[in-house]
């Protein structure tokens, strides 16, 4: 996956407008999770976060008008507009954050807009006033500065943001009258039309919802570069409470603000905690998989990727169990179920996550109104004698992740491309994992008792529904969202039918929930594991070799060698393993290359393209090739061979060229 795949796919969907991280981080088992769910009215503003879209998507615009209004206006249409005014904060400038870094990447793509805000949806008791609305939104408007903040993006130069000390918004009013028409989705609609201007405007738009002249709904639609949905729940939250009381504060610390995040970011220990993620990820992904879906594809894929939803009544009682035994959170279970299942359905022995870290943990951040959120990065070892260790292990993985999830996104990049370019491999984020459930602490969950027998558990299992739902557009293998596990476990899996058609989505899902069944009543033996889930590795054929931890086609590989090589007038190719490298060979972890790239070349001898050119090449091309990895040396020979998938003819044409391509030779085999 290219970058600006990843960076889209790092917030589409509920994975990435959600600033929350999983739950397993507050369970004791991951440092920088996020709390505070968001409001439901807020988690219920996209369509992608519900079982179908909203009657006004499937209906039209919002501005069709509602023939059972008699005359009403359009809900469309404002029937008022009131200005708010906000002052008495401080005006100041200075540099952005790293989540606010990381937005920029995205936002200044134009096909990326669409995606660059965050809706908002706060319900309004009966009885208020429109009056007591629009100041508690300028309260929170003055107490946010990322609320009143405005941007600067000069061409080469270093971005900038600053504060507004005083200011207006107008909020625009709409008349819902008896309309059946949703006014979350109309207002949403409305008011993320056309491109938002940061540097000019603020970054929030709102719009009040009334019926008969009362207002029931506040609609707001705010950049990402000012919130994530972690902050709006902590809007709600104060919205809420500002309405019952004007005088409220929020108890605890003040919050951080923006540019108080930003200079404690670029301090001497914000700056060791930023080069120490980069650490992580560098050793978390020179010891990964390239990615986990490297597996061979389905001949006819039928259509898109699809979501799939899942209930199960019985994995949740089974996870209690799994919970009373080990006392890790449920949310920990769930990730280390999925690991197992994941592993078993690709053959591998790791299983590589990326989910988004809300990273509101530390103190006065628990109340910050800004970007937080970024990826984590996931690797748990699934090369266990039991279920539970396995689960031990995901606790100490989601620690870890969101330990080490913010940093600078322009450093990370370089880390991502040095280990590619190290390996031969891309970062392809192929599988996503985010957990949605509401469980905020584990303390609660572990010292329940189960709530039912295992006779009772087993015989959930007729109540498991899966339903299938329209075609989604989602550049990865798969995205697990976990909705719920208390009382029932809710999951929805979208996936590439390319590498998981719709038959081994059921059989993944279904695998997830016998395998927490199977480890209800005792710690379950993952030899025992394919039995009790049904799933198996996919059958590789003679053309696959295992390198480095990573399942690797020759075939593959040969596909993009010869693109690199054309690229530069070279060919035809070849890619060869050497004899160490027989079908299932393991080098995990090893630093040799099991594979050799030949090129032929019919040109002069002194334009021929050297190793170093051919490995960029190659990596250039590696987007969405799962199952490719670069040669570990490249050859270029003078002429073409006569049998060009037989080493030996290659072996008798002049060598004008050899090396690995990496920057640093190996040994004894000086590079070009």
């Amino acid at each position: 996956m290219d970058r600006t795949a990843v960076e889209r796919t790092a917030r589409e969907g509920d994975a990435a407008d959600r600033g929350a991280a999983t739950p397993a981080a507050a369970e004791g088992t991951g440092a920088d999770r996020d709390t505070r769910a968001a409001t439901p009215t807020a988690a219920e503003g996209t369509a992608v976060d519900r079982d179908a879209a909203p009657p006004a998507a499937a209906g039209g615009t919002g501005a069709d008008a509602d023939a059972g209004d008699h005359g009403a206006a359009s809900p469309a249409d404002a029937v008022d507009t009131r200005t708010v005014a906000f002052g008495g904060g401080r005006s100041r400038s200075g540099p952005l954050t790293f989540g606010q870094s990381n937005v920029l990447r995205w936002i200044r793509k134009p096909a990326d807009r669409g995606s660059a805000t965050v809706p908002a949806f706060f319900d309004i008791p009966a009885g208020t006033s429109l009056t007591a609305v629009t100041e508690a939104l300028a309260t929170l408007i003055t107490r946010h500065e990322s609320l009143r903040t405005t941007y600067v993006d000069p061409p080469g130069g270093e971005p900038s943001q600053t504060v507004a000390a005083a200011g207006t918004l107008e909020v625009s009013v709409h008349e819902f009258g008896s309309s059946g028409r949703d006014p979350r989705s109309v207002l949403e609609r409305l008011l993320a039309g056309g491109d938002g201007d940061l540097v000019r405007e603020l970054p929030v738009r709102a719009a009040v919802a009334t019926r008969a002249g009362e207002p029931f709904l506040l609609v707001l639609v705010i950049s990402h570069m000012a919130v994530d949905v972690g902050s709006v729940g902590l809007l709600g939250e104060q919205f809420a409470a500002l309405l019952a009381d004007p005088a409220s504060v929020p108890p605890g610390p003040e919050p951080l603000q923006p540019l108080d995040l930003a200079a404690a970011e670029r301090t001497p220990a914000g700056r060791r905690r930023a080069r120490a993620a980069l650490r992580y990820w560098e050793a978390t992904l020179a010891a990964a998989p390239q990615a986990m879906f490297a597996v061979p594809t389905d001949p006819s894929p039928p259509g898109r990727r699809r979501r799939t939803t899942f209930r199960s009544r019985a994995a949740a009682l089974a996870i209690s169990h799994v919970v009373a035994r080990t006392g890790i959170g449920p949310s920990t279970v769930v990730l280390a179920a999925f690991a197992v299942c994941t592993a078993l359905r690709t053959g591998n022995d790791k299983c590589v996550v990326t989910s988004v870290a809300g990273n509101r943990i530390r103190g006065a951040t628990r109340g910050y109104v800004g970007n937080l959120a970024q990826d984590a990065l996931l690797s748990v070892d699934v090369r266990a004698e039991n279920f539970d260790t396995v689960v031990k292990r995901a606790g100490t993985a989601a620690f870890n992740a969101y330990r080490y999830s913010q940093f600078d996104a322009d450093e990370l990049w370089r880390v991502i491309d040095g280990v590619g370019r190290a390996r031969g491999t891309a970062f392809h984020r192929d599988v996503v994992y985010n957990d949605f459930s509401t469980l905020d602490t584990a303390a609660a969950a572990v010292s329940a008792p189960p709530p039912g027998s295992l006779v009772e558990m087993h015989a959930a299992l007729a109540e498991t529904r899966l339903t299938s739902l329209p075609d989604e557009s989602y550049p990865v293998a798969a995205y697990l969202s976990v909705r719920q596990v208390a009382g029932e476990l809710v999951l929805a899996l979208w996936a590439d039918p390319a590498v998981l058609p719709r038959r081994d989505v059921d059989s993944l899902l279904r695998g997830v929930e016998r395998l927490l069944v199977a480890a209800a009543a005792e710690d379950l033996k993952l030899a025992d594991a394919p039995a009790a889930t049904g799933l198996s590795a996919p059958r590789r054929g003679p053309q696959w070799v295992r390198i480095d931890g990573c399942w690797v086609e020759r075939g593959a590989t040969a596909e993009v060698l010869a693109a690199a090589a054309a690229a530069a007038g070279a060919g035809p190719v070849a890619v060869i393993a050497s004899p160490a490298a027989e079908p299932g060979d393991t080098a995990q972890g090893g630093t040799d290359r099991l594979l050799t790239g030949y090129a032929a070349w019919t040109g002069g001898p002194q334009a021929a393209p050297a190793p170093e050119d051919l490995h960029e090449a190659f990596l250039a091309e590696l987007t969405g090739r799962y199952a490719a990895m670069a040669p570990g040396s490249y050859v270029v020979c003078a002429g073409r061979p006569d049998e060009p998938d037989d080493e030996a003819s290659w072996r008798t044409l002049p060598v004008l060229a050899r090396g690995t391509g990496r920057a640093s030779a190996e040994p004894g085999e000086p590079a070009r």
